[in-house]
């Protein structure tokens, strides 16, 4: 079993399933929709579907700098089976999309290859919950300045 974390809402319990990220796309504006639509249309046969899917993140930092934007949402340490990681992406190229060629960021998304900046992600078919961990307002605005420059 490997270690990832995971930001949700809903709130979870310890020993929960995860489950999909619907919550994620019901709240995209439209440019961020665009950009998904793409990434959807260029990914290969052989990868998983952004949409609705599991995401999670391989370590706790990215994981703190992510909720630190998501206000409401929890943060969770998780076991996920080796074999249940289906894809290993850096989230960023769906940010450099909306600034530039987003064929081009697609499918460096999808074959894996990292920006100069990753934010990795894995997209996964299940993991547990195993602990809550808690982020303080200060950590979360220290984290907001340090990753997002606000």
């Amino acid at each position: 079993m490997k270690t990832a974390y995971r930001v949700n809402f809903p709130e979870l319990e310890i020993g929960d399933p995860i489950t999909s990220s619907e919550h994620f796309y019901s709240h995209l504006n439209e440019e961020r929709e665009e950009v998904e639509e793409v990434f959807e249309e260029r990914r290969p046969s052989s990868k998983p579907s952004r949409i609705n899917a599991i995401f999670a993140f391989e370590d706790e930092s990215t994981a703190k700098s992510w909720m630190a934007i998501k206000h409401g949402h929890h943060l969770y340490r998780i076991s996920v089976d080796e074999d249940d990681i289906l894809h290993i992406g850096d989230w960023k190229w769906l940010e450099i999309a909306r600034n530039g060629n987003v064929k081009d960021c697609a499918d460096k998304y999808w074959a894996s290859e990292n920006s100069d900046n990753p934010l990795i992600e894995w997209i996964i078919r299940e993991g547990i919950n195993e602990a809550e961990i808690e982020i303080s307002g200060l950590d979360r605005r220290r984290l907001l300045e340090e990753r997002w420059n606000w």
